[in-house]
């Protein structure tokens, strides 16, 4: 999956090198099950570069419903996002997609957050 993870709410804000905790979330896993696991597994935590933005590692499994958990310190304070419309269909990996941590704010804190 190629995710950038900027600042604000658009690109010109910069890119987001402070991330603190991410995850990756395979929404459409969270009520399945397998031969040998059940629930499975469906939240993954990744890392977001310090100095591009992009969240690591890029290969991540073939998902329809993903969502994304970020965790920035801009500052003093700590804001978590979690934001859902990502996609990993294709072999190849995905298209350029964007994540913009103030979009849609889920909490703000000084003391430090998790996903």
């Amino acid at each position: 999956m190629n995710i950038t993870v900027y600042k604000g709410t658009k690109t010109s804000e910069g890119v987001l090198t402070t991330v603190t905790s991410a995850a990756l979330i395979n929404a459409g896993c969270k009520s399945a099950s397998a031969q040998n696991q059940s629930p499975l597994e469906y939240s993954h935590e990744v890392k977001v570069s310090t100095t591009t933005g992009v969240m690591e590692p890029k290969y991540q499994p073939y998902m329809t419903e993903a969502q994304l958990c970020v965790v920035g310190l801009i500052g003093t304070t700590y804001t978590k996002s979690t934001q859902s419309g990502f996609t990993n269909t294709l072999k190849a990996g995905s298209a350029a997609q964007q994540f913009f941590l103030k979009a849609k704010v889920e909490a703000t804190s000084t003391k430090a957050l998790t996903c």
